[in-house]
């Protein structure tokens, strides 16, 4: 994989975790940081933003939506979505904080 094929990869798990982060103040009314599903709930929504990205995207652009397209697009969206959480995690500062140097 050359430079040029990241961007493309890495567009929809920026663009995920800029929703997950505009939309986490508002769930956080809701879901409380105290709670014991806050964080599953952040992860469930980056998840299904990213299924749902993804799957809106092949249909909106393909030319025929077919089964295995779907298929694909939904495993893309998987994808997307856990990198937006590991992104967030590292951007944050926690993947980095669990390894111990030295």
């Amino acid at each position: 994989m050359d430079i040029a094929q990241i961007g493309p990869n890495l567009t929809p798990i920026l663009a995920i975790a800029i929703l997950v982060s505009a939309i986490k103040p508002f769930l956080e009314r809701r879901v409380p940081i105290a709670d014991p599903l806050h964080d599953a709930t952040v992860r469930a929504l980056a998840i299904g933003l990213g299924l749902l990205g993804m799957a809106m995207d092949y249909v909106l652009h393909a030319h025929a939506v077919s089964g295995a397209g779907l298929e694909n697009a939904l495993g893309d969206g998987l994808v997307a979505g856990v990198g937006a959480i590991l992104t967030y995690h590292l951007v944050r500062g926690g993947v980095l904080n669990a390894v111990q140097v030295g």
